[in-house]
């Protein structure tokens, strides 16, 4: 898959009413933005991949139904708002942010350069003060937006600028969701386990199947994550919190992030949401790996191993695991 299909996915609204309907991602980016409102007073905010506008517009917009309490909201938020997004979705972003008349506040710009991940600023602005992003993929890193992100943060954030999410960690448990089951009679076939590819699947798991604590096997701070930490093999360890058929059998490892909002530095809020088993859902999910052999667990039982991340050398938006 190319860059130029991966982008053309994104100027589809059907991805963006998914993403958009995600209460838990939109609203806790609207929580983040409008809750420290007095930090991004006169300031300049630029909204990498901004996609249909609405980190932007979060940013540029403190409507309410009376006049005043906009023209107050208006004096105590940013300044200017610029969105850049590759997807042909910029077009229906500019509409909507005319309809919401915050033109005069956000500025939208379509621009290849992100596919490379070398954004330029509209002239003349030089530096900005907030870095916002919705970057996260699949299992955090799958699209491979962050390096982007690295990259208009140590190009254009001005001295103590901030990035919002300001931190995202990457944690695992174990499960025992067994869709491996499936294979093992389809019409009186099934292939042999030693033979299997790892499987991955994206699945919403009820907390009833996990089995452990979590083990957190990175955690990537916006403001100094390097290009270089997005490739890692990281140990872990977890612990067998219960035991009792079936679920005394470890058939899957399980990874989902968490997304920090810490503003508190700046003298702001801070906020987060989870993407983990029995959390709220989002479209993220949970990233499910299924063991090929089932490994049985006594509570106490302690696992342990390491998982590596790199990016694919043929698609660098995958990821191999």
């Amino acid at each position: 898959e190319s860059d130029a299909s991966y982008f053309a996915s994104y100027s589809r609204l059907a991805i963006h009413e998914e993403m958009l309907s995600d209460a838990v991602r939109t609203d806790g980016y609207r929580h983040a933005i409008e809750s420290n409102g007095g930090l991004l007073q006169g300031k300049v905010v630029l909204d990498v991949g901004c996609g249909s506008g609405v980190p932007s517009m979060l940013i540029g917009n403190r409507e309410s139904a009376a006049c005043i309490l906009s023209m107050f909201a208006a004096r105590a938020g940013a300044r200017l708002a610029i969105g850049v997004d590759a997807s042909d979705i910029i077009e229906q972003a500019r509409a909507v942010v005319a309809h919401n008349q915050l033109a005069d506040r956000v500025q939208l710009h379509h621009s290849l350069s992100i596919a490379s991940k070398a954004l330029d600023l509209p002239a003349p602005l030089e530096r900005v003060d907030f870095l916002v992003s919705e970057w996260m993929g699949y299992g955090l890193l799958y699209e491979s937006m962050l390096p982007t992100l690295i990259h208009a943060r140590d190009r254009f954030l001005a001295p103590g600028g901030a990035v919002l999410p300001s931190a995202c960690s990457l944690l695992l448990v174990g499960s025992s969701h067994n869709r491996l089951a499936f294979f093992d009679d389809v019409y009186g076939l099934s292939p042999p386990r030693s033979g299997m590819r790892l499987l991955v699947f994206q699945l919403a798991l009820e907390r009833a199947r996990v089995l452990t604590d979590e083990a957190t096997l990175r955690t990537f701070a916006m403001l100094t994550v390097t290009d270089a930490d997005l490739d890692f093999t990281a140990p872990f360890a977890l612990t067998a919190h219960t035991a009792g058929e079936p679920r005394c059998l470890l058939r899957s490892l399980v990874l989902h992030f968490d997304t920090d909002f810490d503003l508190t530095a700046h003298g702001g809020t801070s906020s987060r949401f989870r993407t983990s088993p029995g959390s709220p859902p989002t479209h993220w999910k949970q990233t499910v790996l299924y063991l090929r052999r089932p490994l049985p667990l006594a509570a106490g039982a302690r696992v342990e191993g390491t998982l590596s991340l790199s990016r694919n050398g043929n698609y660098e938006r995958g990821y191999d695991i």
